[in-house]
């Protein structure tokens, strides 16, 4: 007797299941601008052996300002990263990602 409620639950689930391929099918362009597509650059400086670094920070602003004595560039070069310049076509045929949308977080 319970068999046909297991058939009627697959039933209204596979639609779903569906839709969810076809919809990550869509997204290509978010899965391409996930991390894991890219390896992190190697760091050119041991961070630990800076004095300027080996205080108690009370702030993350406290941090930005240390990080900024030595990397002055870090605004510019940040703006041209794939976070900031990640874009794809939306169904609608809009450009949508960071540089195409108003306080895109």
């Amino acid at each position: 007797m319970r068999v046909w409620w297991v058939g009627v639950i697959i039933l209204l689930l596979a639609p779903g299941f569906g839709y969810s391929a076809f919809v990550r099918g869509q997204n290509a362009g978010i899965q391409l601008a996930s991390p894991r597509y890219f390896a992190p650059p190697a760091s050119t400086a041991d961070h630990s052996k800076y004095e300027e670094l080996k205080k108690d920070f009370k702030t993350p602003e406290e941090v930005t300002r240390a990080c900024l004595k030595c990397h002055n560039k870090a605004g510019e070069q940040f703006k041209k990263t794939l976070h900031y310049t990640w874009t794809w076509k939306g169904k609608d045929g809009r450009l949508l990602g960071k540089a195409h949308v108003i306080n895109n977080y």
